[in-house]
């Protein structure tokens, strides 16, 4: 939203109440809220059933308090005994207290709130996925009673160490700590059941095999955005099902995986940005089975680097971009060698062909395959229900089998012929018009969208004109405070500024219809 030059000279509390918020705003800033600009919400019975999300035999089950201004837990005691899942994720609740017993309660959201520390989660013995990620939470303690816990997620928080906070948690599946301040991973032990570990984006600067062993259920493993210069804690001993290692933006390079054994299970390994100057020799034997291959982001400079992978007769996917060897003139060829490689950048890959023409001229084009009528970029997959992480490779199309796949393009024998057959342009023009019907979806999605974002420019439109009315109509009567005070002129300079950014909005996307419904040639 563009402001106007009179309206940047106003304090960050003049425009909240300019852009029409609660006149509370500047209050609650002081009082340190996070969430500031509505009313203060208290959890009574007219709440309740304005958030009821879902009801049994006349009893709520399900409330959703999500970014209601509530500062903290309280009038929950009448829902507490059938209560399943319980959102107050979003607020300024600072503690986590009065939530009496809630023997049925499974999910509870208390994320991007105030809390320091994990309490009163005692007499919720059912609860399955706990999330208090985006809080201030430094310690983990008070999960001791959570028995049957199998989610957990703990990011973007200060924990600086795990602790024996986890150590009651035999159930647990999911534990995310990412975005913390970790320098080990010491705490693990113990959770027999985990499937997915997410420690991305802290200080470890190593991983020790000992804080990972017995960990024999782990399949997902993340630590991105670490420093970390070996993999050791791969070795005899370590987590040797792993089927997905995201590694990216380390400090590993070649000698990294000396000594590792064969994960026979991985299909997928993140190696971006790292300092890989070469492709370890053990890397094809370390990971046999392996279908998704990102070393994008390092030093790599010779195309025989990836000719190193000419024996991963499972590579389905590889992405290279970011190495010095990427621009070499052989890499073309040396990829076409990938006999199973289906994915180049995430961009559908077929290898080069030669066509002849009618002059006898070879010239060189690169094959695009559709299958079943699928675009040429990477379809989306989606993750294990739960995890949102491994791409289920298994359900890719061109994956499992190549049958129904025609190129749009091949080998013609030398002919005559100078002028397309009629099948061969009835499929261009399926194509042509598919590719039309999208972006007549897209240009409605952003129509749509720009719709939505003029009705709410007109909502602040009104309620800085209603807030300069009220100025008017106070200035006869009493002084405002030094902090609320504002002049005439510029409320007036930020509507005027509001209502050119919502018509200049409207005209681009007049331009973007009128384009879309009338495509050049």
């Amino acid at each position: 939203m563009v402001l106007s030059e009179a309206g940047k000279s106003l304090s960050s509390s003049q425009r909240i109440v300019a852009l029409g918020c609660e006149r509370s705003a500047p209050k609650q800033l002081l009082e340190g809220c996070r969430w500031v600009g509505g009313k203060d919400a208290e959890l009574d019975a007219s709440l309740a059933s304005q958030c009821a999300e879902g009801t049994e035999g006349g009893k709520v089950t399900d409330l959703n308090f999500h970014y209601k201004f509530l500062r903290d837990i309280q009038g929950l005691a009448d829902y507490a005994p059938n209560l399943r899942s319980l959102d107050l994720s979003s607020n300024n609740i600072r503690a986590v207290e009065n939530l009496g017993a809630m023997p049925k309660l499974r999910e509870l959201k208390l994320d991007s709130c105030q809390i320091s520390r994990i309490q009163g989660l005692d007499k919720c013995p059912s609860l399955v996925s706990l999330h208090l990620e985006d809080n201030e939470i430094s310690c983990v303690e008070g999960l001791e009673k959570l028995f049957s816990l199998e989610v957990l997620n703990l990011e973007r928080n200060r924990i600086q160490r795990l602790g024996r906070g986890l150590n009651k948690l035999t159930k647990l599946k999911e534990l995310r700590v990412a975005l913390n301040e970790l320098t080990s991973l010491e705490g693990l032990q113990g959770l027999v059941s985990l499937e997915v570990l997410d420690a991305s984006q802290n200080r470890l600067e190593s991983v020790s095999l000992e804080h990972l062993k017995g960990l024999g259920k782990l399949d997902e493993l993340m630590l991105a955005g670490n420093q970390l210069s070996s993999l050791g804690f791969l070795g005899t001993g370590g987590p040797l099902r792993l089927s997905s290692l995201d590694v990216t933006d380390n400090q590993l390079s070649a000698s990294s995986f000396k000594g590792i054994p064969s994960l026979s299970l991985l299909s997928e390994l993140m190696l971006a940005g790292n300092d890989m100057e070469e492709l370890p020799g053990n890397f094809v034997s370390c990971c046999p089975a392996l279908e998704i291959l990102d070393i994008s982001r390092n030093s790599l400079t010779t195309s025989s680097e990836v000719q190193k992978l000419k024996d991963l007769s499972t590579l389905r996917e590889l992405s290279i971009q970011g190495n010095p060897m990427a621009d070499r003139e052989d890499m073309p060829k040396v990829l076409s060698s990938l006999e199973a490689l289906e994915y180049l950048e995430n961009r559908q890959f077929a290898p080069a062909s030669q066509l002849m023409l009618e002059e006898g001229e070879d010239v060189t084009f690169d094959l695009t395959t559709v299958a079943n009528g699928s675009p040429t970029s990477r379809p989306g997959t989606a993750g294990r229900p739960g995890t949102a992480s491994r791409p289920d490779t298994a359900s890719r199309p061109g994956t499992a089998s190549k049958e129904g796949v025609q190129p749009l393009m091949h080998c013609v024998p030398k002919s005559s012929k100078k002028c397309a057959g009629e099948d061969q342009v009835t499929q261009w023009k399926q194509q042509t018009i598919g590719s039309l019907h999208a972006i007549m979806k897209q240009v409605e999605k952003t129509s749509s969208q720009a719709d939505k974002d003029w009705q709410e420019m007109q909502r602040c439109v009104q309620k800085a004109t209603a807030a300069n009315r009220r100025y008017e109509e106070r200035m006869g009567r009493e002084a405002i405070p030094e902090e609320l005070e504002f002049s005439k002129e510029e409320c007036e300079a930020m509507g005027r500024a509001l209502e050119a950014e919502a018509r200049r909005l409207l005209s681009r996307t007049e331009q973007t219809m009128t384009m879309a419904r009338h495509p050049g040639p």
